[in-house]
C-alpha cells in the first residue's frame, strides 16, 4: 500500500496533478457534452487548423488507431468533416464543422471555469506564476522531445 502521507518527488506530483486533472476534465466533458477528453484534444487540433489524423496522433502522442476512433465519433455527430488531401490521395484532411467549432468554444469555457473553481485557493499572482512556470517547463520538455525525435530519425 502506498503511503500517501509521505512526501512525493516533484515528478510524481506533476504526474498525479496531470492524471487527476485529465480524469476530472474527461468526466466533466462527458457529463456536459458527451465527448471524451481525447475528442476534445482532436477539436483543439482542428481549431488551430485542418490536419490529418496522423498529425493529431503525433502531436498528442497517441496511436493512430486511437485517434481514428475518436475522429469517427466526432464525424458521426457532425463535429468534423473529412476531405481528401489533394496532394496525397491516401490521406484524409480533417476540419471542424461550425457545430464542432461551437462545441470547442463551449468545452473550452467549461474547462477554464472548472480550473478556476479548482484553483480558487490560489491568489492571482500565484496563478500567473504557475502559468509562467508551466510555460517554461513545457518549452523545456518540447525541446527535449524534439531533440530525441530528431536523434531517432537520424539513426
Amino acid at each position: 500500500m502506498v503511503n500517501i502521507n509521505k512526501e512525493m518527488p516533484l515528478f510524481a506530483k506533476l504526474h498525479k496533478v496531470n492524471f487527476l486533472f485529465d480524469r476530472i476534465s474527461d468526466q466533466t466533458l462527458q457529463e456536459q457534452f458527451s465527448i471524451t477528453l481525447t475528442q476534445y484534444h482532436v477539436l483543439i487540433s482542428l481549431h488551430i487548423g485542418s490536419c490529418s489524423s496522423s498529425d493529431i496522433a503525433k502531436y498528442w502522442g497517441v496511436s493512430k488507431p486511437a485517434i481514428s476512433r475518436q475522429v469517427e465519433g466526432l464525424r458521426v455527430r457532425k463535429f468534423l468533416k473529412r476531405q481528401e488531401n489533394p496532394t496525397n490521395r491516401r490521406e484524409q484532411i480533417l476540419a471542424a464543422t461550425k457545430t464542432g467549432d461551437t462545441l470547442f468554444i463551449k468545452a473550452t469555457a467549461l474547462l477554464e471555469n472548472m480550473f478556476d473553481e479548482l484553483s480558487k485557493g490560489l491568489k492571482g499572482s500565484e496563478k500567473k506564476m504557475l502559468e509562467k512556470n508551466l510555460d517554461i517547463l513545457l518549452s523545456v520538455l518540447r525541446q527535449q522531445s524534439d531533440a530525441k525525435n530528431n536523434t531517432r530519425k537520424l539513426k
